[in-house]
């Protein structure tokens, strides 16, 4: 129920790309968790399903869920990032002095700028991560990616100690959710 009332929230954001992305992905999320209670029931003997079936729909919501969430994630990366570089750029426009060989290194100080504002945004840089490790469930359940146990194991650990961190320190949960 809580992503439902999250998906209506998100529906009235301004910015399209994330109230598009945030309610999909909270609908996504509500059906995955809805798919993996049937599992769960058929699993403690409530119900009988067929547990292959229902698992590849559960993962395939659970898979949607993570992308979306990692177009968001990348949205916001390349937001930060063309603001940031125009407000450089307007900085650097406005100055007096002029060095004529000022571009000779544009692409390492646009990789710098990603790397700095990712440690600024220390909400995003962990949502983004998370989302990575959390990619690679869904798709060793659909057979997409052939993951070791042990690798999934560790992916889920990594994943789950992420999110733990956010709930622990509030500040680096990334907002809007």
């Amino acid at each position: 129920m809580d992503f439902i009332q999250g998906a209506l929230k998100s529906i009235h954001l301004k910015d399209n790309v994330l109230r598009l992305t945030l309610t999909l992905s909270k609908i996504n999320q509500a059906c995955y968790l809805l798919f993996d209670h049937f599992l769960w029931f058929h699993n403690v003997g409530a119900v009988t399903l067929d547990k292959q079936f229902w698992s590849e729909v559960s993962s395939r919501f659970y898979l949607t869920t993570l992308i979306l969430n990692l177009i968001r994630d990348f949205y916001e990366i390349y937001s930060t990032v063309t603001r940031e570089l125009a407000i450089r750029h307007k900085r650097n426009s406005s100055s007096e002095y002029k060095n004529g060989d000022a571009n000779h290194r544009t692409v390492s100080r646009h990789q710098a700028t990603v790397l700095e504002l990712l440690d600024q945004n220390k909400p995003l840089l962990i949502d983004t991560v998370k989302n990575l490790f959390d990619l690679a469930i869904p798709l060793s359940t659909l057979k997409m990616l052939s993951l070791s146990p042990q690798k999934q194991g560790l992916y889920g650990i990594i994943s789950s100690s992420l999110a733990a961190i956010t709930v622990w320190d509030t500040k680096l949960k990334l907002v809007p959710a």
